[in-house]
């Protein structure tokens, strides 16, 4: 999901690329791939996901600016 950036814009730096399911803050469907070990130093933990390559460009571009976030759904959803 995009998250607003400190312009409390979705977008990143424009009009986002790759946009193929509407509005840029529209959810992106995406799988679990794996899920990397919590990190004690940082408190961050990785967590690989895959998307559709229509959507591999907004994911990424959202990603590289902070503003995306990874919402867990319950199975079934």
């Amino acid at each position: 999901m995009a998250t607003p950036g400190s312009t409390g814009s979705t977008g990143g730096s424009g009009t986002p690329t790759g946009v193929t399911n509407g509005a840029p803050d529209q959810p992106i469907d995406a799988t679990v791939a794996e899920v990397g070990p919590l990190n004690q130093a940082t408190q961050v933990t990785v967590i690989d996901v895959r998307v559709s390559a229509d959507d591999g460009v907004r994911v990424a571009e959202l990603a590289s600016t902070g503003n995306l976030a990874l919402i867990v759904l319950p199975a079934g959803r």
